[in-house]
């Protein structure tokens, strides 16, 4: 099916008003990021405020489609395996984010396997509540890339505004576009698979991990080159690198954000 790029009557360049632009990714330390080799990100660390986050959700290790579904959920949730259980052994393959389809409206695939796997476990996640909430808030919002309209869907699965990028192509002016004028827009710049700690059956990427981290790093650059100066961006790690676990990055710019640490008294923790 085609997508769509962009809503027809986007501006291409006149900022709104407190937009939010999360960005996900994930794979990668902070430790890992230095200013010779990934110095889009290098930069948003300096100017920006900055800690690291765990990513866990309900197996051991995080998969991509289980950071955006958490996410989209606020709780711990998760893709099924392929035989349908909710819980994945470690051992397994991570499943691969589906590309939303366009029938009449912008949906989802395996959302229902998404939510069944939900509803079948402790933590009373309810994927979609996000995108459900924004809704019933007023507050427009937009995905680029297949993991941003997980974060993007309602609990049907419905997302309101779907744009693909050419990564390879794209320039400040394009990535500004496909943010039309949602409020809030989700933004999937791939992450990290380490060829040396992948499961046994998942493809392994064709890049080493530091060519891998090289891209995002180019691709967090561009839409960075596209935020105006009054909207905020998160850049948020949200799934690991293969079957180990680690602390993921998160870090904010925007007007309300310098540099520094960011806390939360939630966690209770310094």
């Amino acid at each position: 099916m085609g997508m769509p790029t962009a809503p027809a009557h986007a501006a291409a360049s006149d900022p709104v008003a407190d937009r939010l632009i999360v960005v996900g990714t994930g794979g990668f330390t902070w430790a890992q990021v230095s200013q010779e080799a990934t110095p889009a990100l290098w930069e948003l660390l300096a100017a920006g405020s900055s800690t690291t986050n765990s990513v866990r959700s309900v197996n051991p290790n995080t998969c991509p489609v289980d950071g955006w579904l958490s996410l989209s959920a606020g709780q711990r949730a998760a893709a099924p395996s392929a035989d349908g259980a909710a819980l994945r052994p470690t051992s397994a393959p991570c499943p691969a984010i589906p590309q939303p389809t366009d029938n009449g409206a912008i949906t989802v695939p395996e959302w229902a396997t998404y939510v069944a796997a939900a509803h079948s476990l402790r933590f009373d996640a309810e994927p979609g509540l996000l995108g459900t909430q924004l809704d019933t808030a007023g507050v427009s919002r937009a995905a680029i890339g297949p993991g941003a309209a997980i974060a993007a869907a309602d609990t049907q699965g419905r997302v309101p505004a779907y744009a693909v990028v050419d990564w390879t192509s794209a320039s400040q002016f394009e990535m500004r576009k496909a943010m039309g004028e949602a409020r809030v827009v989700f933004v999937d710049v791939g992450s990290v698979r380490d060829p040396a700690d992948l499961a046994t059956g998942e493809a392994r990427p064709e890049a080493d991990v530091a060519t891998q981290l090289a891209e995002i790093s180019r691709r967090v650059g561009l839409v960075e080159s596209a935020r105006a100066s009054d909207e905020t961006l998160i850049l948020a790690g949200l799934s690991d690198a293969g079957v180990g676990s680690r602390l993921r990055p998160i870090v904010v710019r925007g007007p309300d954000y310098g540099p520094g640490e960011l806390y939360s008294p939630s966690t209770r923790q310094p």
